[in-house]
């Protein structure tokens, strides 16, 4: 049986093909898309408005810092009620009191030897018999520096020579002259409560009464000029901190962003604050006395005292930090508006 011949296979029509469907926002072929809205760049003014805004930043933390530490030193150092609020307390002092027990003990010693020596009869019986009053003379002396009565004696002393002192290094007639960072102590304000409390003999008593203790003058460690700056300063610290202030402002004002201005000078016055933390106490303690007693007066009245500078400078970089915070808010405020605000279409 013969299988006749097979042509090729034939296939069914395929189907006809149909073009998806345009989505309804795409854009008709050759079309011109429309331009998307943009915001228009924000002017950003000279270049030079930020150099001067720079400058002028440094010059208001200078002036900020500075007018905080001549406000401390106006009402701590300058005001004879607040310096000798600052140092009366001192007295109770355990060094400054062995150094002056020990000076007014020599000097007490010395003057009634050369006092009995040179007295007429029978005062002059008792130089023999000196030495033996050398723990008496040294127990009342003690007792005398720790009393009341050396407190008020030394808030006298300290109040009358503030005063002169003061005076002295505004250029006015005072009486005294100022020596090379020196103070003088008058020791003749405690020589009656001395001769009260001495156990002697009252030939003893009568002759150390005539004797003259005299002062002692204490190296405090600063130089004349650096008070005399510092009582000028004091006397115009209202003046600085209204400069400092008008500048911080004048820099929002000139800076080509009122915020960066702001953080300029926020910047300026917290870094000059922290520089001020470190050199300015430690300038207080730059050239220590030499002698005992020089040394402890001058610790001392400087321990009193420094707390109160450590506390303003503390309060001017405080300040910075705010203008620093209230300038970065003026800055992210407006952004925040910028960025809500519609955009501008294009042409």
């Amino acid at each position: 049986m013969t299988v006749p011949p097979q042509g090729p296979p034939v296939l069914p029509p395929s189907p006809p093909t149909v073009a998806p469907p345009a989505a309804p926002w795409a854009p008709e072929p050759n079309a011109t898309s429309p331009a998307r809205p943009t915001r228009a760049p924000e002017p950003r003014g000279p270049i030079w408005r930020t150099v001067v805004a720079i400058v002028l930043a440094a010059l208001a933390g200078l002036l900020v810092c500075a007018g905080s530490i001549a406000q401390w030193a106006a009402t701590t150092v300058v005001s004879t009620s607040g310096f000798t609020a600052a140092v009366g307390p001192l007295t109770a002092h355990p060094e400054l009191q062995r150094e002056l027990a020990a000076t007014l003990t020599e000097r007490v010693v010395t003057g009634l030897q050369t006092a009995v020596e040179k007295a007429p009869f029978p005062a002059n019986l008792m130089a023999p018999f000196l030495p033996q009053l050398a723990g008496p003379i040294t127990d009342a002396v003690t007792k005398v520096v720790a009393s009341d009565a050396a407190a008020a004696a030394w808030t006298i002393s300290v109040s009358s020579l503030h005063d002169q002192t003061v005076a002295a290094l505004r250029g006015q007639d005072s009486g005294i002259a100022l020596g090379q960072g020196t103070a003088t102590i008058d020791l003749n304000t405690l020589k009656d409560p001395i001769v009260a409390g001495i156990d002697a003999p009252d030939v003893v008593k009568s002759v150390l009464g005539g004797v003259e203790l005299g002062s002692i003058t204490v190296t405090t460690g600063v130089s004349p000029w650096a008070l005399t700056l510092g009582v000028r300063l004091a006397d115009v610290w209202a003046a600085l901190l209204a400069a400092g202030v008008a500048l911080v402002l004048l820099a929002a004002l000139i800076a080509r962003r009122a915020g960066t201005g702001l953080m300029l000078a926020g910047g300026a016055i917290l870094a000059i604050s922290a520089i001020a933390a470190v050199v300015a106490p430690a300038s207080l303690h730059a050239n220590p006395p030499v002698d005992g007693l020089s040394r402890a007066l001058s610790d001392a009245i400087i321990g009193s005292i420094e707390g109160g500078l450590t506390t303003n400078i503390a309060l001017s970089a405080a300040s910075g930090v705010a203008v620093l915070v209230v300038g970065l808010v003026v800055t992210l405020v407006r952004r925040l508006t910028r960025r809500a605000a519609p955009p501008a279409a294009a042409a």
